[in-house]
C-alpha cells in the first residue's frame, strides 16, 4: 500500500538518508510541509489481546513476540485501526482501554537535558525492522488536550512522528473519537514525562487507555514496569510472501 503523507521538512531528510521515501510534487501541498510518498506493509490487527489478556511490561512483550515470530502492534498500527469500520475489532480494543491498557512496540527515547527525542516503531523486533525517526521536539504534555497539542506546531510534528500519519488536525481527532468510540476531543488527552522525569527514565513506551473520564495517549509509561495488554498484528504482504 502506497500512503500519501505530510512530515515536517526538518525529518524528510532522515527518511530520504534511509532510503524509506521518493519525494513529489503536489501544488495543494503546504510549503513548508513536503509531501512524500512512503510503502506500508498491509497490516490489520488481530482481534483479541495476545497471550489470552495477559499483562507485560513493552520489554517483556517484545521477547514474547521475537519467540512467537510475530510482529506486535505499535503506536500506528492501533491509531490506523480508528479508520476502519470493523466494529467487532473496535469494541474489542476499547474494553482494552477501559479494562487496563495498551502497551505498543513504539519506544520514545527522551534526551535527558532538551526537549529532544528519538521514537522508534516495533522497536526490538526480529520480525520486522524498526523504523526510527532519529530527532523531534517532545513538548511537556500533562493531560494536554488533543486540540491544543495539534494547533501546537512541535505538538503536530510529535503526533504526526507517533503515529506516522500526515493527517490534518481535523482528520487526526475524527479518528482518535472513532477509535476510543467514547469521548470527544474535548476528553483526548496527551501525555508525555517532565524533565526531570525523562532524566530518570529516558526510554519510555507509547499506549492508549481510558481513565478519569478521558481517552489518553501516553508517550510516558517505563518500559520495564507498568504492564499493560498488547495486539499482535497480520501482516498480509509477510504472509504472502510479497514483503
Amino acid at each position: 500500500m502506497t500512503k500519501i503523507t505530510r512530515i515536517p521538512k526538518e525529518l524528510l531528510e532522515q527518511f530520504i538518508q534511509a532510503g524509506e521515501v521518493q519525494t513529489t510534487s503536489q501544488n495543494s501541498a503546504p510549503q513548508t510541509v513536503p509531501v512524500i510518498n512512503i510503502q506500508h506493509s498491509q497490516k490489520t490487527l488481530e482481534e483479541e489481546a495476545s497471550d489470552n489478556r495477559e499483562r507485560k511490561t513493552q520489554n517483556v512483550w517484545i521477547s514474547w513476540y521475537n519467540e512467537q515470530g510475530k510482529i506486535m502492534a505499535s503506536a500506528p498500527d492501533i491509531y490506523n485501526t480508528g479508520k476502519c469500520a470493523d466494529e467487532k475489532l473496535l469494541e474489542s480494543l476499547r474494553k482494552d482501554f477501559k479494562d487496563y491498557w495498551i502497551v505498543t512496540s513504539t519506544r520514545i527515547i527522551y534526551d535527558k537535558d532538551s526537549l529532544d527525542g528519538r521514537i522508534i516503531h516495533y522497536f526490538g523486533s526480529e520480525v520486522i525492522k524498526p523504523g526510527e525517526i532519529t530527532s523531534i521536539k517532545i513538548p511537556i504534555y500533562r493531560g494536554a488536550g488533543i486540540q491544543d497539542v495539534l494547533n501546537d506546531e512541535n505538538g503536530l510534528d510529535y503526533l504526526n512522528c507517533l503515529f506516522n500519519i500526515g493527517d490534518d488536525p481535523d482528520d487526526a481527532i475524527k479518528t482518535l473519537e472513532n477509535l476510543n468510540g467514547q469521548y470527544k476531543k474535548d476528553k483526548i488527552k496527551i501525555w508525555t514525562p517532565d524533565q526531570d522525569s525523562r532524566r530518570s527514565y529516558s526510554e519510555r513506551a507509547a499506549g492508549f487507555y481510558f481513565d478519569g473520564g478521558g481517552f489518553h495517549i501516553s508517550g510516558g509509561s517505563r518500559v520495564g514496569d507498568g504492564g499493560g495488554y498488547s495486539r499482535g498484528v497480520h501482516d498480509s504482504s509477510r504472509e504472502a510472501g510479497t514483503r
